[in-house]
């Protein structure tokens, strides 16, 4: 149960959920976007988040697109994890989604909401940092479009208000040679002691990683010594403190990363 009482308010358009958030706000209702809400839900009955007010997206239309057109393939950020994975097409985000939680999770999270989450691992995200992929964000002034990796560094960041409505990825990015592995402690719906995702193109091998750090990322230079098979100083180039906790100690992720490492090399070489 939820110890606490809060408006629900369910707007149909961009333009109304924004005026929705900043009135609410302004009310000091501390208001919230909610997609899927299964991390809403669960911190809110462990009464680690309050909130006087949630701002549901579903009813956004933006929100619930899947679209392969004009040589982009366009995700609504309100679209599950299921969704995305088992009709997006894009076999990458199919193999990494479909890790993230067992089949009847999958369905509830939301691909803006696990990329705006507190939880850590993110893992949806690794398929879109390592193509050209494009935020659409809700603002105030309407739709507004941002490269991801302008948005996105460890977590999301946008300006109060605004939301994550859509990801552009360009089709000829989501095809083609690719990797993706999550290792867990005890089975394959753990949370991840790390999970790499990794594309080829042409000679050059690009890899994200979640769980090895505090923080999803993608780093150049790992690119740079991974596309010279040079795993050892791929792994000099982690951009934070390795994990260190009760899944895994820092020493065993290292470990896992290289054996994951050189299994990716081998596939994406082929």
């Amino acid at each position: 149960m939820i110890p606490f009482e809060f408006s629900y308010h369910r707007p149909d358009s961009v333009a109304e959920a924004v005026r929705t958030f900043r009135r609410l706000d302004a009310e000091g209702c501390a208001p919230l976007y909610y997609g899927g809400g299964t991390e809403i839900i669960t911190l809110a009955r462990q009464d680690q988040l309050r909130t006087g007010a949630v701002v549901d997206l579903k009813g956004v239309p933006e929100c619930r697109a899947l679209e392969r057109s004009d040589g982009r393939l366009l995700l609504g950020a309100g679209l599950s994890l299921a969704e995305v994975g088992e009709r997006g097409g894009w076999p990458l985000m199919a193999a990494v989604a479909g890790r993230a939680a067992d089949h009847t999770v999958r369905c509830q999270i939301t691909l803006g909401g696990n990329l705006a989450g507190s939880i850590p691992y993110r893992e949806a995200v690794l398929p879109l940092l390592l193509t050209d992929s494009v935020a659409v964000i809700g603002s105030e002034g309407g739709l507004r479009r941002e490269p991801l990796a302008d948005v996105f560094a460890g977590s999301l960041r946008l300006q109060p208000g605004e939301f994550l409505a859509q990801i552009e990825v360009p089709l000829d990015q989501t095809s083609g040679p690719h990797f993706a592995a999550k290792k867990t402690r005890l089975d394959w719906i753990d949370y991840p002691l790390l999970t790499v995702a990794a594309i080829r193109q042409g000679d050059r091998i690009r890899v994200a990683f979640s769980g090895l750090c505090g923080f999803p990322f993608h780093d150049r230079a790992m690119d740079e010594a991974l596309s010279a098979d040079r795993i050892d100083e791929a792994i000099a180039h982690i951009p934070g403190p390795v994990v260190d906790d009760l899944h895994g100690s820092a020493d065993y992720r290292r470990f896992m990363l290289a054996n994951t490492l050189s299994d990716a090399l081998e596939v994406l070489r082929g």
